[in-house]
């Protein structure tokens, strides 16, 4: 699927992985995680950094769209 402006990673740039699941009611933010890294791979996304998870209290990659 191809990202727009409605993606949540437009909408909540510099958010985790969990973050982005709660954000968008998933339960699994394994499965997002697994997402986030595969459109890393396609040039969509890129890491924007670690920090802590306002989620899990541990560091982790945040993420943003490549316009």
């Amino acid at each position: 699927s191809k990202q727009t402006p409605g993606s949540p990673l437009f909408s909540y740039p510099n958010k985790t992985a969990s973050e982005l699941a709660q954000i968008e009611h998933l339960r699994d933010p394994r499965k997002v995680g697994r997402r986030l890294v595969e459109l890393e791979r396609k040039e969509k996304i890129r890491r924007t950094g670690p920090r802590v998870c306002s989620i899990t209290g541990r560091h982790a990659s945040t993420w943003e769209a490549i316009l």
